[in-house]
């Protein structure tokens, strides 16, 4: 396997500095990390979730009435959903897409005390909740928007859909199916069951350290990865009938409902809740009961299954094949959030100054990419992972992860 290497060092550079451009967070497409490698496996399915409701007041067990008038009353919760099966079919956190009383209550006084400058943290709120045992007035909904997660500069993805069905809820699991309308092509993700303590994992998530997004107006489309791994598993005292997963992977506000993933780009669970040293996932069996029970068969789909191959050949460095599948994916889904751009990036490196001569010989090839990952590492590609802010200190419920077996 030759390369003229002055050539070379032109244009990755060139092709290196375009991908990290504004995308921290989002890996570069020629890693050889396999979590990263998952990720960006994984991102064309990641979904960005807003919703919102209006409440009128709230009024306490002694019969105190709290006026929430206008943006006060204003409650907006975010999250993250992913696809678990072809055409928009996907899951998040019930208490983001399909929040029930208790969960508007607990925003509702956290947004009353943070107005009155009281301490409005998740222990201060539910204290204040378990003292005054309110109840909803005029609770109303106002919208649920859900948008594709932005895979970097020049995607063609990042699409909105303002309005969605409901499949199912379960409060106990904590999980919502929803289909998005007019979404044929969408690609999905697939459910891996397995527990493996030790596993390697990215939790992925549009998390932030702030419980309430001051930024909705402009929030980011780009998804946090955050690395980790799978630390144990079992029940808690709270919830004894549930099973659950905890993760070292530093989940925040905001993640809630974002999958976490495995070095295969397999599903390993949904993030749940912030534990202390990382997260409290809900297992990816407790989803495919949910797919089970609704009649939804788990898997990627056509523009999935497309991608995977793509990028397979891309990374083999089989840059004819890596286009061919990556230009089919994107016409499976136009909205594709990668695929168009991916297939952009074979054809170019496919016609850069740079010559690939198969031999078949592992040690030619591993020789070539580690020539060719050197000189993306020299400085041409911006950094594969954000570091995120460290999560607030969890309390309550939160700390669910000291209680697992």
């Amino acid at each position: 396997m030759g390369m003229r290497l002055p050539a070379t060092v032109i244009a990755l550079c060139a092709l290196g500095a375009a991908a990290g451009q504004g995308v921290a967070q989002v890996p570069n497409d020629l890693t050889r990390d396999p979590l990263d490698r998952a990720t960006i496996l994984t991102l064309p399915s990641v979904y960005r979730v807003s919703t919102t409701h209006q409440v009128a007041g709230l009024v306490t067990s002694s019969g105190r009435e709290i006026p929430l008038p206008g943006r006060l009353g204003l409650l907006r919760e975010f999250g993250t959903a992913f696809a678990v099966a072809p055409n928009g079919v996907l899951v998040g956190a019930k208490h983001v897409l399909d929040p029930s009383d208790a969960s508007i209550i607990e925003r509702a006084v956290q947004s009353y005390l943070a107005r009155r400058g009281q301490d409005s943290s998740k222990a201060a709120t539910d204290a204040w909740i378990r003292g005054n045992s309110p109840t909803l007035v005029g609770r109303q909904f106002i919208e649920r928007i859900i948008r594709q997660a932005d895979a970097g500069s020049g995607s063609r993805g990042s699409r909105t859909w303002p309005r969605q069905r409901v499949i199912a809820s379960d409060a106990a699991r904590d999980l919502t199916l929803v289909k998005l309308p007019k979404a044929q092509g969408a690609p999905a993700l697939i459910l891996n069951d397995a527990e493996t303590l030790g596993t390697p994992i990215v939790a992925l998530g549009f998390g932030r350290a702030a419980s309430v997004d001051p930024s909705s107006s402009s929030p980011t489309q780009v998804p946090t990865a955050r690395k980790g791994r799978i630390d144990r598993t079992g029940r808690t005292r709270q919830f004894p009938d549930g099973r659950f997963t905890k993760i070292t992977a530093p989940i925040q506000n905001g993640d809630s409902g974002g999958p976490v993933i495995d070095a295969d780009g397999e599903v390993r669970g949904a993030v749940r809740w912030i534990a202390e040293g990382g997260g409290i996932i809900e297992q990816s069996v407790s989803i495919r009961a949910m797919l089970t029970e609704a009649g939804i068969k788990n898997e990627a789909g056509p523009s999935g299954t497309l991608f995977r191959q793509g990028m397979t050949a891309f990374w083999a460095l089989d840059l004819p094949a890596a286009e061919d599948s990556l230009k089919a994916a994107s016409a499976a889904f136009p909205d594709h959030a990668s695929a168009a751009r991916l297939a952009d990036r074979a054809t170019r490196l496919e016609q850069a100054p740079v010559s690939f001569v198969r031999t078949g010989g592992a040690r030619d090839r591993y020789l070539a990419l580690a020539t060719l990952f050197g000189l993306l590492a020299a400085g041409c590609v911006a950094l594969l992972m954000q570091r995120p802010v460290p999560p607030p200190r969890p309390v309550g419920v939160h700390s669910l992860s000291r209680e697992l077996d």
